[in-house]
Order: C-alpha cells, then sequence, then structure tokens
C-alpha cells in the first residue's frame, strides 16, 4: 500500500513496461487461436451490458470481470508470454489491474506500481513452493503437485493497489484469495494426453478470482488472516507443497 512509482528502480519500471508491451503484443498475436475465440465468447456471454473495458485486439468493450478473462486467455494463449519463476506470470496478474485501470482512468504510472508489486509478490511465491525446476542432489526433481495458484496473490494485491485500499482491506482480499485460489494442476496437464487448452492454468478464471478477491474485501467480506501462516490446515496444504 506504501509502494510509490518514485520510489521504484529504475530496471524495475523499464522491466514492468516491457512485460507490458509484450503482453498485449501475445494478446494481438494469439487472437484467432481458438484458446482467444472461446475466452472472447465467454467474455460477451458474462460481461454484456456493461462495456466499460477493453477485450484486447477487438473492437468489443465488455464487464471487468469479463475483460479480465477474455485478455488473460489472450496473453496466454500462444505460451509465449513473459517468463518468470515460478514461470509465466503475466498472464494471470496483468488482465484484471489492466481492466481495473481502464475503468478507473488510472494513471500509466499506477499501472506500472501495480504491475511490479504483482510481479514481485509472484516471484517470491514462487520461489517459496514447489515448481517444476526443482533440484535435488544435481537432478531435475520435480515435485508430484506444483502450478500457477499462487499468483492470485500478486494479482489481487495489484487491483487492491490500483483501487486504493488500506492495509486492513487489502489484508482481507489477500486472506480471501488464499481460500479461492485455484488447484494445482500443471502436472497432470503434462502427464495427459491429448494437451488441454486448459494448460496449467486456466488463466481466465484465475484473473476472475482474483477479481473477486478484492471486490469482496472491499465490500466487507472478512479473509484469513492466518491461511498464509499455517503451514498444517493453511495455504501450503491446500496448494499440495512439500517446500514452504
Amino acid at each position: 500500500t506504501d509502494t510509490r512509482y518514485d520510489s521504484l528502480p529504475r530496471d524495475v519500471v523499464q522491466e514492468c513496461k516491457r512485460a507490458v508491451l509484450d503482453s498485449i503484443g501475445c494478446a494481438i498475436a494469439g487472437v484467432d487461436e481458438p484458446k482467444s475465440r472461446i475466452g472472447i465468447e465467454y467474455a460477451r456471454m458474462v460481461g454484456a451490458g456493461d462495456p466499460t473495458a477493453t477485450i484486447i485486439g477487438t473492437r468489443d468493450k465488455v464487464s471487468v470481470l469479463g475483460a479480465s478473462f477474455a485478455n488473460a486467455e489472450l496473453i496466454n494463449a500462444l505460451d509465449m508470454d513473459a517468463v518468470l519463476p515460478p514461470g509465466h506470470v503475466s498472464p494471470y496478474v496483468m488482465p484484471a489491474a489492466f481492466a481495473t485501470a481502464e475503468t478507473l482512468a488510472g494513471s500509466g504510472r499506477e499501472m506500472i506500481v501495480a504491475m511490479a508489486i504483482s510481479h514481485e509478490m509472484s516471484n517470491r511465491f514462487g520461489k517459496a513452493v514447489d515448481y517444476q525446476r526443482r533440484v535435488k542432489d544435481g537432478k531435475v526433481d520435480p515435485p508430484k503437485v506444483f502450478g500457477y495458484s499462487n499468483t492470485i496473490f500478486g494479482a489481487t494485491a495489484a487491483i487492491g493497489r490500483l483501487r486504493g485500499y488500506s492495509r486492513d482491506t487489502l489484508a482481507h482480499a489477500l486472506g480471501i484469495a488464499g481460500s479461492i485460489s485455484p488447484v494445482n494442476s500443471q502436472i497432470a496437464w503434462f502427464e495427459h494426453t491429448p494437451i488441454s487448452t486448459i494448460k496449467y492454468q486456466l488463466a481466465g478464471m484465475l484473473a476472475q478470482q482474483a477479481l473477486t478477491a478484492a471486490l469482496m474485501g472491499e465490500l466487507g467480506h472478512r479473509g484469513d488472516l492466518q491461511v498464509l501462516d499455517d503451514r498444517e490446515y493453511g495455504y501450503a496444504r491446500f496448494i499440495g507443497t512439500e517446500k514452504w
């Protein structure tokens, strides 16, 4: 909540700008892919009647929820989106922030701050849990469960930052995010053929869940503020990580 544009290192600002441009490019390039077309049609179904947020690469404007879903699927469609441990972070943390910033007429600087926060948090979570590049005794030793679920925290934080949440509101939003986080399903995607278009995570749904968590906190829902601290019953247990 206290992060300001002027406090960001210059290289962080530069990389955030690159990630934004890269993500828009990926979305436009992937607009005709089946995954993208389905995402766009779904956004039109759930987002009709509230033309406030743009679906990238189209002339459509739909609701924030609809645009968040479609743009996540678009950015992720070609699998060429930016990589930062735990993997593809941008398609999960950017889309709901894009839509939120557009509806609020937020500044470019505020968007960059939100992107820095979301990628920083996702990277830290990614290094705190199991992921596919785990090495044991000098050899690759992938765990039985891993995925991108924890990016929901960075995505929720970006939305909360853009909407100007207090510390308490954001804490509850993040607690809610932990409780509604999707499962870590990436290993099944690797093992099952033919490979599904859901891929390692349905990017659109995670973007919507982050938006839901943020707005529930804003509306007064109380989140589980112990969800990250409790190894036995909390978030680490939910997503099946051996490392925390």
